[in-house]
């Protein structure tokens, strides 16, 4: 399969050069915006090239038509962010009249914060004389678009062609950080996913929490846990919690705003999703892991607890999503387990456990054991991807009759590694 991957390179000079660009392209954005939703019904249904197409041909004049709305520069670029912009807003406009309509009513934003692709040759050249790596943009400026040369970060550079080569890459894409601009090229790998048919492969079972990062444990088609390992960033936590709690008393005191701490969260929130991310497949690759399984998590409702504002920020669906692309970089596949029970029932079958108060990541089974709860649903997230798996393979009559005689099957809230135990077990005698 192919994926894309996005590198950034930092751009060393000022910053002053790109406003006029930037503005110009966002103003196009919000022009381009209205001409396709005045033309949206030509526009609805068609793919995306034929759809860049026909809006191209009412912005851009040659000299055989002319255009009814005249354009310049990046106008494919604003073309198809105008598209996707007025795609999503029909559709959740759509979406709204079809409910109840007891939400707010999507709102027709044309001032997009968007950034300029720019297009080799005609708007960027990498120029690579002396060993220094610069970038030639085409920017507007003074009334008109100019050759502008800028110094790009060489640590940058020497760090993407340790893996790529940067005459491959894609049209780099403008991105803002604070006073500073930075170039974001994607490159298009192709990996090669494990087939399923493949017996000989074993899982990497993840459980990913407040207490501990992750929690992994790799395990073989018969159940044998054979690596396991606890991930913590003992040093990010602490900071975290330490800018959170700032925040709390900041709060505390007077109704002020924490724009400051706000972003001091944001930044260590995504830092650390990055950070357990590159670990878990990290650790899978090493012990020779085909699938990656993760639970599909979901939190509805009201939190409560002490933990419940940790818990509306936890990046959950971040982490999962960036385990799934870096996995398949790696070849291996990715997959999601039902959620529900995987903390709450024991591994070993002797139903569900007692938590301590004080500590939720340590338990109490049924049967007096004392264990570590999230790696307890490790090992139950690795097991329902293998019964899942098994019974999908399995005849319609054979899994009803496993289904019978193993009672844990018939709810996937208690399915257990005991459960695909007894599973292996029925199978064998069958």
């Amino acid at each position: 399969m192919k994926t894309m991957v996005s590198r950034e390179v930092r751009i060393k000079d000022a910053f002053k050069p790109f406003l006029d660009t930037v503005t110009v392209y966002q103003e196009a954005v919000s022009f381009l915006i209205d001409v396709v939703n005045e033309h949206y019904v030509n526009v609805c249904g068609l793919p995306s090239q034929k759809a860049m197409t026909f809006i191209e041909r009412l912005v851009h004049s040659t000299s055989t038509r002319k255009a009814l709305y005249p354009s310049s520069y990046l106008r494919r670029a604003a073309i198809m962010e105008a598209v996707a912009a007025v795609t999503l807003y029909r559709k959740n406009l759509s979406d709204w009249e079809a409910s109840d309509k007891s939400r707010r009513k999507p709102r027709f934003n044309r001032r997009r914060n968007v950034m300029p692709a720019f297009y080799r040759g005609n708007m960027f050249i990498l120029d690579d004389e002396d060993g220094v790596c610069r970038a030639k943009l085409k920017l507007f400026r003074d009334g008109d678009w100019k050759w502008h040369v800028f110094n790009l970060s060489q640590a940058d550079v020497r760090s993407i062609e340790k893996e790529f080569d940067l005459s491959e890459a894609k049209c780099p894409v403008l991105k803002k950080h604070g006073h500073r601009f930075t170039l974001s090229f994607a490159f298009e790998t192709d990996a090669e996913l494990p087939k399923k048919e493949n017996k000989e492969y074993s899982v990497c079972a993840v459980d990913i929490g407040i207490n501990n990062a992750a929690v992994c444990s790799i395990m073989k088609e018969d159940g044998t846990v054979t690596a396991r390992r606890f991930i913590t960033f003992t040093g990010e936590e602490d900071r975290f919690n330490r800018i959170l709690n700032e925040r709390k008393k900041a709060h505390s005191l007077s109704k002020c705003r924490t724009h400051r701490l706000d972003r001091f969260l944001k930044n260590h929130n995504e830092n650390l999703a990055r950070l357990t991310s590159s670990a878990i497949v990290e650790f899978a690759s090493s012990e020779g892991a085909t699938v990656i399984v993760m639970e599909k998590l979901s939190i509805k409702g009201k939190v409560r607890g002490s933990k419940k504002e940790r818990l509306h920020l936890w990046r959950k669906k971040d982490v999962a999503k960036r385990v799934e692309a870096l996995a398949h970089r790696k070849g291996m596949r990715f997959s999601t387990v039902w959620a529900a029970g995987t903390s709450k029932y024991a591994f070993d079958g002797s139903g569900q456990v007692k938590r301590d108060k004080d500590n939720w990541s340590q338990c109490t089974f049924s049967n007096g054991k004392r264990y570590n709860t999230d790696l307890s649903a490790s090992y139950n997230i690795g097991a329902r991807f293998f019964i899942r798996e098994t019974l999908k393979a399995c005849p319609e009559t054979e899994a009803s009759e496993a289904k019978a005689k193993v009672p844990g099957l018939s709810a996937r809230a208690t399915c257990t590694l005991s459960t695909y135990i007894s599973l292996l077990a029925v199978r064998a005698s069958a």
